[in-house]
């Protein structure tokens, strides 16, 4: 065998080996190790409380809420365990407040929580490190309350009097959203559709943001990042430090307002909208495609002209370094 030959073989047995090895850990080998139940009579408040764990909500039958546990190593110190206190409170945590560290290693113990349908009491859910999936509706009548550290959150058909949701480093999807709105990433991507809430607020440190359907009144702050929004009603402030705004209203029922210090603004209307502008961009350029006025503005240019007829809202930007644009779809 040459030395060329040898060295291909050896190429080829590593390149087997991490690909086998991929396979095999991308396999959920956790098993059921533990199984609770517990009826949710007169509760009225719900507190998930965990350590490392992934969780998976799924939507349960009868009263009783059930709790199942898989892990790659059988371990009773890692098993869930409620516990009732007074006040109409059940929290949901492991056995152990610490494990050992080759516990963790081998692979983040998961936890199946099957909640009853008819449950509509407040919710707290609060996890150091993993990843939240919820395939079914989680609604609570007042609050809910969801906070992460490090992982991604995956949710649909999620509904409260008043939701927040926290994540320190992290990705959050979530489809099907109603009632007021928290949101606060310091790192990470947020994608949410179909939300209806009074009053919607997301803060993003660094990531994009991206909402498909919404309405109500919405406030964004971002520091790095795009923000783009495909259909949008009602009120908004949108601010960015680093990065663009991408935004289409599906039907101007409320004043904007936009700011970014550096990057473009992009804002479409629907056709024929009456409102007030009120435009300015330091460093950059404005150009407004409506049938009273087409073209670009010049560098530092101002902006100040009603559009339609007995315009009643007011679209205000203001752009440090960068382009606006006002769209007519």
């Amino acid at each position: 065998m040459t030395k060329r030959t040898g060295i291909f073989v050896r190429f080829t047995g590593i390149l087997l080996i991490l690909t086998g090895s991929t396979a095999l850990y991308s396999k959920d080998w956790r098993k059921l190790v533990n199984e609770e139940s517990r009826p949710l009579t007169d509760i009225n408040r719900l507190v998930i409380d965990y350590g490392a764990r992934d969780l998976v909500f799924v939507e349960g039958s009868g009263e009783n809420l059930v709790v199942r546990d898989f892990m790659f190593r059988d371990r009773k110190d890692g098993y869930s365990v409620m516990e009732r206190s007074s006040g109409g409170e059940l929290t949901i945590s492991r056995a152990a407040r610490r494990l050992p560290f080759f516990f963790w290693f081998t692979r983040t113990p998961k936890s199946e929580i099957y909640i009853p349908p008819g449950f509509r009491g407040d919710f707290d859910l609060r996890v150091s490190s993993g990843n939240i999936k919820a395939e079914s509706r989680i609604a609570a009548a007042g609050t809910v309350n969801i906070e992460l550290r490090s992982g991604d959150v995956r949710m649909k058909n999620l509904e409260g009097g008043n939701i927040s949701i926290s994540v320190r480093s992290g990705n959050l999807n979530i489809d099907d959203l109603r009632g007021d709105c928290t949101v606060e990433l310091a790192s990470g991507d947020v994608r949410m559709r179909n939300l209806e809430g009074g009053n919607i607020f997301i803060s993003v440190r660094s990531g994009n943001l991206n909402i498909d359907n919404a309405k109500g009144g919405c406030t964004v702050e971002l520091r790095s990042g795009n923000v783009t929004i495909g259909s949008m009603e009602g009120e908004g402030s949108y601010g960015v430090s680093s990065g663009n705004i991408n935004l289409r209203m599906k039907e101007l029922s409320g004043n904007q307002s936009l700011d970014v210090r550096s990057g473009n603004i992009t804002l479409t209307l629907p056709r024929g909208a009456s409102y007030n502008l009120d435009a300015a961009s330091k460093s950059g350029n404005i150009k407004i495609r409506d049938s009273d006025l087409e073209g670009f503005g010049s560098s530092n240019s101002i902006i100040v002209k009603s559009f339609g007829e007995n315009p009643v809202y007011t679209i205000k930007s203001r752009v440090t370094s960068g382009n606006f644009e006002i769209r007519m779809d």
